[in-house]
C-alpha cells in the first residue's frame, strides 16, 4: 500500500482523512499548502483551499485553487492525485449531475470561488493521466470542525441559546457527514472509474428541518429571516455509491450524532 500525502492536511477534511488512513495502518504525510511535497508522495489529495473568506482574499483564492495545483501537476511524481472541489459550482445549474453545464458570472464577485474551483477542475481533467481526478464535495459537517461553516455555527449558537437564521426556512443545502466523506475520498484512487465524482448525500435539507431537529433534541428556539439562499439542483451521488461503494448516512441520523458530539466538546 502506497503512502498518502494530503495538501491542506491539517484542515477539517484533511485531518479526518488522515485519521481514517492511520486507522487502516497507512503512512500519511499531512502538509500545509506551502510545505514541500515528499519525493514519493504516493496518493496525493489536494484538500487546500479557502471557504468563507474568499471574497476578501482573491489572490490567495486563485493561488490555492489553481496555481499551487498546477505546480503539483507539472512537477510531482504522484501515484494519483485527487482534487477537492465543491458542489457550490452547481449554483444556478439546472442539473446536479457531473456532466451538467454550469453557469458563472465574472461580473459577480461572489462567483470568484466557483470560477477558481472550475479552473482547477479543468486543469485536472485536461491532464492525460487517468489517475488525476476531481471530486465535488457537498457541505461537510461533523465533530472536530473548528471553522465557521454554516451548520457548525448554527449548532454552536443552539448550544448557548436561541438560533436566528438569516435565510428563509425553505432554504436548502446538501449536507454530508465527515465520516462518509473520508470513506469516499479514501477509495477514490483505488475504486473510482470516473474522473469527476460528486461526493454528496443527494438529500436537500431545509433550514426548517434543521430548526425542527434543534427544537426537538435540545429545545432551542429558532427563528428565520428573509435572506434568499443560493439555489442548487439535487446533487446526483450515483457515482459515489456505485463506484466507491459509499452510501451516505441520512441527515436525520447523522445530525443528532453530530449534535451529541458538539455538546461533549462544548
Amino acid at each position: 500500500m502506497s503512502d498518502a500525502t494530503i495538501v491542506g492536511g491539517h484542515g477539517f477534511i484533511g485531518s479526518s482523512l488522515a485519521a481514517a488512513f492511520r486507522r487502516d495502518g497507512r503512512m500519511v504525510h499531512q502538509l500545509q499548502r506551502d510545505q514541500p511535497i515528499p519525493e514519493s508522495p504516493g496518493d496525493l489529495f489536494f484538500c487546500a483551499g479557502l471557504t468563507a473568506d474568499f471574497r476578501t482574499r482573491p489572490s490567495d483564492t486563485i493561488r490555492a485553487h489553481v496555481s499551487l495545483l498546477n505546480d503539483l501537476l507539472d512537477t510531482v511524481a504522484f501515484d494519483s492525485l485527487t482534487y477537492c472541489s465543491s458542489t457550490r459550482v452547481y449554483n444556478r445549474a439546472d442539473d446536479g449531475r457531473e456532466e451538467a453545464m454550469l453557469r458563472v458570472n465574472p461580473n459577480d464577485s461572489s462567483d470568484l470561488y466557483n470560477l477558481s474551483k472550475l479552473a482547477g477542475e479543468a486543469r485536472c481533467l485536461a491532464d492525460p493521466r487517468p489517475s488525476v481526478r476531481v471530486v465535488r464535495i457537498a457541505n461537510v459537517f461533523g465533530p472536530g470542525d473548528r471553522s465557521s461553516n454554516f451548520l457548525t455555527e448554527v449548532v454552536r449558537d443552539a448550544l448557548t441559546g436561541s438560533v436566528a437564521f438569516r435565510a428563509r426556512a425553505e432554504g436548502a443545502k446538501d449536507y454530508l457527514a465527515i465520516d462518509d466523506l473520508s470513506a469516499a475520498l479514501a477509495r477514490v484512487p483505488s475504486h473510482a472509474r470516473s474522473r469527476l465524482l460528486n461526493l454528496a448525500s443527494s438529500e436537500q435539507v431545509t433550514n426548517r428541518v434543521i430548526g425542527n431537529l434543534l427544537a426537538e433534541l435540545i429545545g432551542t428556539a429558532v427563528c428565520f429571516g428573509d435572506e434568499r439562499s443560493l439555489s442548487f439542483p439535487l446533487i446526483d451521488n450515483r457515482r459515489m455509491r456505485n463506484e466507491l461503494g459509499v452510501t451516505p448516512t441520512p441527515f436525520n441520523i447523522a445530525f443528532p450524532q453530530f449534535l451529541k458530539a458538539m455538546k461533549r466538546e462544548s
